[in-house]
């Protein structure tokens, strides 16, 4: 799907360049907890055979089929620092698995307070010119759900902690700051035009006669 690679693109710059096999080991942590989560509630079950390490930016996936994945970011220290989970529009297990994806990667929140945080999210949803986009702030993280992309068919229901959102909105602004080419000169540095450059040497000239 497009909006996929956009998506991990767009959010792989503000990842740091980390060892795949130490991810892959905490990756193994990290989907116990998932397990352990998502058995008590409606969500996909994630296995081994469902991962993969993308690239050594610390992004991991976990495929579940060809319209539905969850991608998983990893700092250098191989901590969660985000979540992306798409499926398609109306999926009865998106709110089980976001929560469970949720409870596992921050040992502070718990499965409960994630479904709730779901909630108060799914309620928070605004219109904008691709769609519809939620914005909502739990504990040390940063929900975004969008849907009605790609012609309605899916959703993405997302999280980053307030670190990870806060680097990735610096390299946006960083990326919209004009480069030194394209900025505008500062009026010291423009040259003189023809007329002032002469009126100038006419200056000089009558000091040195003097």
């Amino acid at each position: 799907m497009n909006i996929k690679k956009i998506l991990l693109s767009a959010f792989a710059m503000m990842l740091f360049v980390i060892c795949a096999l130490g991810a892959a080991s905490h990756i193994d942590a990290w989907l116990l907890k998932y397990s352990e989560n998502a058995d008590p509630t409606k969500a996909y079950a994630l296995d081994k055979s469902m991962f993969s390490i993308l690239d050594e930016n610390g992004l991991c996936e976990f495929t579940v089929s060809d319209d539905t994945y969850l991608a998983l970011y990893l700092t250098e220290e191989f901590a969660p620092e985000a979540i992306l989970f798409e499926t398609n529009k109306g999926d009865a297990l998106s709110k089980g698995t976001f929560a469970a994806a949720l409870a596992a990667s921050d040992e502070s929140i718990s499965l409960e307070s994630a479904n709730r945080a779901f909630d108060e999210a799914a309620h928070a949803y605004e219109k904008d010119a691709d769609g519809e986009y939620a914005y909502y702030e739990f504990e040390n993280w940063i929900l975004i759900f969008s849907k009605g992309y790609e012609d309605g068919q899916y959703e993405l229901f997302s999280a980053f902690t307030a670190e990870a959102y806060e680097r990735m909105s610096e390299e946006e602004a960083n990326e919209d700051t004009p480069s030194g080419e394209d900025a505008q000169p500062d009026e010291k540095d423009e040259e003189p035009a023809p007329e002032a450059e002469s009126e100038k040497k006419q200056e000089d000239s009558k000091i040195h006669k003097l």
